[in-house]
């Protein structure tokens, strides 16, 4: 929500369905993307009205959240995370990126490899 609130952007959602109330996922995102639209902001979907999610659409939603960034900054990611398909699609452009080691000292230390 704080997105919305910037005076330096306009807030871009790239969705993993379709764009009719009925459609959008998880339902209780209803009321974020009618934010969205009021503050000037737009809903972005290649798939066609009361289209619904699917696990394997988010992957391929992935590619144009990273077309259309022009940088990236990665603080966290898992290695079979969503986030982690985005990187590797951004990696793949050759844009500019910055990484962000975090250290959690309750946490276990995570391996991410760059494909």
């Amino acid at each position: 929500m704080g997105s919305l609130k910037s005076k330096f952007g306009k807030t871009i959602a790239v969705l993993a369905n379709g764009l009719a109330d009925n459609d959008i996922y998880p339902r209780q995102n209803l009321q974020l993307a009618n934010k969205i639209i009021e503050n000037g902001g737009t809903l972005i979907s290649e798939y066609i009205v009361g289209t619904k999610s699917k696990q394997y659409y988010f992957p391929i939603r992935n590619r144009i959240v990273s077309g259309l960034s022009n940088k990236i900054l990665v603080v966290e990611v898992g290695e079979k995370s969503g986030t982690f398909i985005t990187v590797r699609m951004w990696f793949r452009t050759r844009k500019r990126y910055i990484c962000c080691a975090t250290v959690h000292l309750f946490m276990k230390p995570r391996k991410v490899r760059i494909y």
